[in-house]
């Protein structure tokens, strides 16, 4: 991946993403999660597993979708400030499946473990009433 773009200045930085349940988007939503992570001050390391953790989450979210014979979209709402990095994915309105829920998603055997150790927390949260995924990453000062 290219260098990231340097920042020119300490504001707020915040996107949102919606996509569809096409895993051939899969690659991007990682390698743009891993950009923004750069831009916001995380380092390299560090914005490539927060990519990483997203990609899994999401083709296990869409793996399971597409088991049910369901197909939700996703935003995926990254929003990042000098401190730290956070990343909520959550169904896009009106396409939220009955299941799974996303404890189950975390909880279930076919959760990967190995999820929890890419990021500095991940977790089910609630954002404007609406349960999410939320990927929670400290940017570190000395990158």
């Amino acid at each position: 991946m290219a260098d990231a773009v340097p920042r020119t200045d300490a504001g707020p930085v915040a996107l949102t993403l919606t996509l569809s349940s096409e895993p051939a988007f899969l690659g991007t939503t990682e390698a743009l999660v891993t950009r923004l992570g750069e831009y916001a001050g995380c380092a390299p390391e560090a914005s490539r597993r927060l990519g990483q953790a997203v990609r899994r989450l999401l083709a296990l979210l869409i793996d399971r979708a597409r088991a049910a014979t369901t197909s939700p979209q996703f935003e995926v709402a990254f929003a990042a400030n000098e401190r730290v990095v956070r990343i909520d994915l959550r169904y896009a309105r009106g396409t939220e499946p009955a299941e799974p829920s996303f404890e189950d998603v975390l909880g279930s055997e076919g959760a990967d473990p190995g999820l929890q150790k890419l990021v500095d927390r991940l977790e089910v949260a609630r954002e404007d009433g609406r349960p999410c995924l939320r990927f929670t990453q400290q940017v570190r000062a000395g990158r």
